[in-house]
């Protein structure tokens, strides 16, 4: 087979990812690709291809490579799903033709014969793949997605035949890649080092990006953008999600993403037209154009960016939805970026935001897969300082070797290993310490540390006189000025120079200058020293030709005004009063917590005082739910801040497993999807990292959980509890902050269990025959979810039983495991992890057992067991079949015959969909 023909079929398994499941991997495409290769029938193809000459040769090659011969591709791929109808097979030819005249492919005689050559090869291609892997196109998915790509393939259609030719449209794309190219090529630096930016190779460090859909391993932006066609990164504040996309941006233009060799990169950053977008004035379109010529100079001529995006030849990558602020700006803005993903289902879309406040107002979760930017492991961290304290200007000047200031700057900054895990904090630290040469260990002292270095010191340090005459105006003035934007009653988040400079000069300056126009002088002074520090208070853009002003990093915005709060007046029940209402809104989480922090740095027992003003309202009966759900949050997650007295942190761990016991055990099997909500506050706990404060949560959380399973007011539910957090299997937490969970098992497992935990615990890993017969599979499997722990044991028991029985007491039961087959299926993802006792239960199962079944008692069974495979070999399995599927996750070449296993058995299509994810791992 030739290269024309292999590129056809990889161009084919590329696109499943839009007609059918949203994920595959790179490996996994390759697998199918490989598959089908050898079941295209390619006699025309060859016979026509002989033909050409060497030139011809290549410039066709480079077509069914491209862009365009992907979206024909797709368009063939959604009429076969249609029906194959006559009229849209009649409309590819056509398009196909234009393609091949556009492109110059070949003189005007062969045109005929080449649009029939690559269309047999793309229907050839389409039905290699099909076969390769049964189901992966054919299915609820795709025909949902199947009239949004039709549409976009009719427009595309009188769109090339509005076009005389490309040469417009392919210079503005060499531009626009050009200046890209050149404008993200460096990293901006604050005044620590000569350079105002370096090359990302000297300083960047690539972040590890994980998905709920992935395995343990560490996702590569190369990876994330190869195998999801549109994607969703969240990261926390500093992640570096801003720096990520202009890399990206960049390596794309520069041609370091093989797959996206010829694509144009469109940035699109949302801060810059925040009012425009809040108001609804235009779509995405208008924003990508302004783009382009703001900063990029580059004008795109009529039907350029069209042309691009429906064709595939365009990345667009819009950053910072966040910053749009208000949950409905966010959901206004998500609705039309899911419109813009269906009118160019071609166009590969990149979006970054914040983590927290995401889920209020997410994208389409159909149409765009969830990354999320992970925090620097200790790896990371310490390549970054080597980088930085390499860098000219750094370390030059001092005595000590780089190597010496580095492992300096590491052990200092240990005391906040948790901060400079983030991105940006870790730069700011650097910056600090290559300053002043310590590390302060309190937050709020680090971020003032940080603004007072970029607003004074450097100037002072490298011999610049400061160039505001009124410095010690410069802190009041940016404090007043965050909590104004923060407050903003548009939601902007940013102003106008005009509205600043107006609100500066009356609510700032004019404490200290009578003379109107003077404090207006002064203000119009002040805005001009900010734009000179690109690292807090800056010009961030312009809307409607007026520029904008704005922190180039919330962060900064966020502790200015937590500052501004507290200086207001310094009483915890005045800050109280500023953000008690604002609990449980995503946009004021972080100044919530900065508030109580720079309380508790500024007054006596400033954290407890205001704490307990959050107590006081939590244990008010009249408190409604969902409020006090938000006020425990905040509580547990100011335990990661702050080190109130252990009164404090006992009334908060009360509290929290109150909340949790609210939701008593007969209520968590009726709704077990409730549990989420009542246990989040305790989990919080669980996850505290502290030095301070995990020791002593833990010593709370034993001695009340014990009292709550012995002589609470309900013993049964006191003891679920107690049962979950003792085996750490419902209220998980995170692989990086479990001292309190470890803690807290250990303590509990030291000690004689109570027999309400006794029984649930014995419930979960060892249920009886007694219990099966009593309940009934279906109710000790709700019995057993209602812990969070889901399928493992249940599936090991009901596997047990069944197995030692003969083999028609599978048929026995399937009436059994057929009605339980809407819960298993609901609750697939929630499996435990398998304790080695449940390994060789599972390896009984044969294939003849499961094939004698329904297909909802077949479908039932599989998926009870899948957990239990995970931990199987090969060697455990007499049965081939079931050997193929239970080794298939781990052993990736079995993974095309364990899918024709699962084809065989005509399983339900959402337990065929749940088995197939997770063989091919995307689950």
């Amino acid at each position: 087979m030739g290269l024309v023909e292999t590129a056809a079929v990889r161009t084919v398994a590329g696109l499943l990812p839009l007609v059918g499941k949203k994920a595959y991997s790179r490996a996994q495409i390759n697998r199918i690709a490989r598959t089908a290769e050898s079941s295209l029938v390619t006699d025309s193809a060859e016979r026509f291809l002989e033909q050409l000459d060497p030139a011809q040769l290549r410039r066709i090659a480079r077509f069914v490579h491209s862009p365009q011969f992907s979206a024909l591709t797709l368009q063939a791929m959604v009429n076969l799903l249609k029906g194959n109808k006559d009229q849209e097979r009649v409309d590819l030819r056509a398009q196909l033709r234009s393609n091949i005249r556009h492109e110059e492919i070949l003189i005007e005689g062969d045109l005929f014969q080449a649009t029939d050559v690559l269309e047999n090869l793309i229907y050839g291609s389409i039905h290699a793949v099909s076969s390769a892997h049964p189901g992966s196109f054919r299915n609820a998915d795709s025909v949902a997605r199947s009239s949004a790509i039709a549409a976009a393939a009719a427009r595309n259609s009188a769109l090339l035949e509005r076009i005389e030719n490309l040469t417009q449209i392919n210079e503005f794309s060499a531009r626009i890649r050009g200046q890209v190219k050149r404008r993200h090529a460096k990293l901006s630096l604050p005044n620590a080092v000569k350079a105002a930016s370096v090359p990302h190779d000297k300083l960047y460090v690539t972040p590890h990006l994980s998905s709920e859909r992935a395995d343990d391993s560490e996702l590569s932006l190369q990876t994330v953008i190869s195998s999801s066609i549109r994607s969703v990164i969240l990261g926390d504040p500093g992640a570096g999600k801003s720096t990520l996309t202009s890399k990206l941006v960049h390596d794309i233009a520069a041609g370091r993403f093989p797959e996206l060799e010829t694509q144009v990169p469109l940035l699109l950053i949302v801060r810059k037209y925040t009012t425009d977008i809040r108001a609804g004035q235009h779509n995405l379109i208008h924003y990508l154009e302004a783009s382009c010529n703001n900063p990029y100079g580059v004008r795109p001529p009529e039907d350029a960016l069209e042309y691009l995006l429906l064709n595939g030849k365009a990345t667009v990558v819009i950053d910072g939805v966040d910053e749009l602020g208000d949950s409905r700006f966010r959901e206004g803005f998500a609705k039309l970026v899911d419109s813009f993903a269906d009118l160019y289902p071609l166009t590969r879309i990149v979006v970054t935001s914040r983590k927290i406040g995401y889920k209020d107002a997410p994208l389409d979760s159909d149409l765009f897969e969830v990354f999320e930017v992970e925090p620097f492991d200790d790896e990371r961290v310490d390549r970054y300082a080597k980088q930085w304290f390499a860098l000219e200007g750094v370390s030059g000047s001092q005595a000590a070797s780089t190597d010496e200031i580095r492992t300096s700057f590491l052990h200092e900054s240990a005391e906040v290993g948790d901060l400079r895990r983030n991105p940006l904090m870790l730069s700011l630290l650097c910056v600090l310490y290559t300053s002043t040469g310590y590390i302060p260990n309190n937050r709020p002292e680090i971020y003032e540390r940080c603004a007072e270095l970029l607003f004074r010191t450097w100037d002072k340090t490298r011999g610049i006189e400061i160039e505001f005459q009124f410095p010690a105006y410069l802190m009041p003035a940016v404090q007043k000025l965050a909590l104004r934007m923060l407050t903003d009653p548009q939601g902007r988040q940013t102003l106008p120079r005009g509205e600043a400079k107006k609100f500066l000069a009356e609510q700032v300056f004019s404490d200290w200058f009578e003379n109107e126009p003077e404090s207006l002088h002064v203000a119009d002074d002040f805005l001009e020293f900010c734009a000179g520090r690109a690292w807090v208070l800056t010009d961030v853009g312009s809307d409607s030709l007026f520029p904008i002003y704005g922190f180039v990093h919330k962060t900064f915005l966020e502790f200015f005004a937590a500052s501004q709060i507290v200086r207001d007046l310094p009483l915890p029940e005045a800050v109280w009063e500023q953000v008690s209402d604002k609990i449980g809104d995503s946009g004021w989480d972080l100044v919530s917590q900065l508030c109580v922090q720079i309380l508790n740095r500024t007054t006596s027992n400033g954290a407890n005082n205001i704490l307990d003003l959050a107590l006081r309202e939590v244990k008010n009966s009249e408190t409604e739910e969902q409020r006090r759900a938000d006020l425990l949050a905040f509580l547990a997650r100011c335990l990661e801040n702050v080190a109130p007295s252990q009164r404090v942190i006992r009334r908060i761990v009360e509290s929290c497993l109150a909340f949790s016991m609210s939701l008593p055990a007969t209520a968590r099997v009726d709704a077990p999807g409730n549990a989420g909500f009542h246990d989040n506050p305790t989990q919080l706990l669980l996850q505290n990292s502290t030095m301070e404060n995990s020791s002593r949560i833990t010593s709370a959380m034993s001695e009340i959980l014990t009292e709550l399973a012995d002589s609470g007011p309900d013993p049964n539910t006191g003891g679920l509890l107690y049962a979950v957090c003792m085996g750490s299997l419902g209220l998980r937490t995170t692989p990086n902050a479990r001292r309190v969970d470890y803690k807290l098992r250990a303590s509990l497992s030291a000690q004689t269990n109570p027999p309400t935990a006794e029984h649930w615990k014995n419930l979960a890993s060892r249920p009886t025959t007694a219990q099966i017969s009593t309940h009934g599979l279906n109710c000790l499997y709700e019995e057993v979810w209602a812990m969070h722990m889901a399928l493992l044991p249940f599936a090991a028991k009901v596997i047990n039983n069944l197995v030692r029985q003969r083999t028609t007491f599978f048929t026995d039961v399937d009436e059994v495991l057929a009605d339980t087959y809407d819960a298993v299926v609901m609750a697939h993802e929630h499996g435990s992890s398998p304790e080695p006792t449940w390994e060789s239960l599972a390896s009984r199962i044969r294939s003849d057992h499961l094939a004698s079944l329904s297909p909802k008692g077949r479908a039932a069974l599989l998926l009870l067991a899948l957990p239990i495979f995970e931990r199987c070999s090969g060697a455990d399995f007499e049965d081939e079949k079931m050997r193929w599927i239970a080794t298939a996750r781990q052993v990736p070449a079995r993974q095309m015959a364990a899918i024709d296993v699962i084809n065989e058995w005509t399983l339900p299509e959402a337990a065929h969909n749940a088995v197939v994810d997770w063989i091919m791992r995307r689950s």
